[in-house]
């Protein structure tokens, strides 16, 4: 595994630039997977 410089990244776009800056992406999560998941219990934002 690689090493953390110790850099942390924004997890925001400046306005105006998020269609460079973003990637938008799809994931299928099986629902058996979501309701055993300890993270369904809440929603971190």
């Amino acid at each position: 595994m690689a090493e953390w410089s110790g850099e942390y990244i924004s997890p925001y776009a400046e306005h105006g630039k998020k269609s460079e800056q973003v990637k938008k992406i799809t994931v299928s999560i099986p629902l058996k997977v979501l309701k055993s998941s300890p993270m369904n219990a809440r929603v971190v934002r």
